[in-house]
């Protein structure tokens, strides 16, 4: 059930032992530390590189690691190359010094995030149009009276047109 959770903790632990060593860290560095094993198929293989290069994208959305890119020249042309490197936020430190399950448990809540809002979303629409209509009961009352007034206007006229036409 928590089984990308469980790979975004790897990756943050493996970006942890990569800072620890050169106070930053990059993509290649971070999976050379993961020592994965060996994907069978192309699309095990596929499958795995998605989910260790998507953990460092969600680790710096929820501001576990901050990033930044820097040019780099390579080596066949003169060309420059972007290069993301990332270091280890204070929120990341926390985060490092909790528990396994907790940090799953903290990743799932990342995770689910824009489920919950929408969820919330929901249930606040549904308290407004509960809200509404409950207040809808006193504007109802008053339109009946407006509507009476306006039919006993109409009545008023009617007759004080029969009252002209019959003298």
């Amino acid at each position: 059930m928590f089984d990308s959770e469980k790979v975004i903790t790897e990756v943050f632990s493996a970006c942890e032992k990569v800072f620890n060593k050169h106070s930053k860290f990059n993509a290649t560095q971070v999976i050379e530390s993961l020592n994965l094993p060996e994907a069978l198929t192309d699309k095990d293989k596929y499958r795995q590189k998605k989910s260790v290069t998507n953990a460092p994208n969600i680790l710096e959305k929820s501001g576990f690691i901050s990033g930044v890119i820097e040019p780099e020249y390579t080596s066949n042309l003169r060309l420059l190359k972007e290069v993301r490197y990332g270091e280890i936020s204070t929120k990341g430190r926390i985060f490092a010094k909790l528990p396994v399950c907790v940090q799953i448990f903290i990743l799932f809540l990342v995770l689910q995030k824009n489920k919950i809002i929408s969820l919330l979303g929901v249930l606040s629409f549904a308290k407004l149009t509960h809200n509404a209509y409950l207040g809808l009961g006193i504007l109802t009352d008053w339109l009946g009276y407006v509507a009476a007034a306006i039919v006993l206007y109409i009545l008023y006229l009617l007759i004080i047109r029969t009252l002209d036409s019959s003298s």
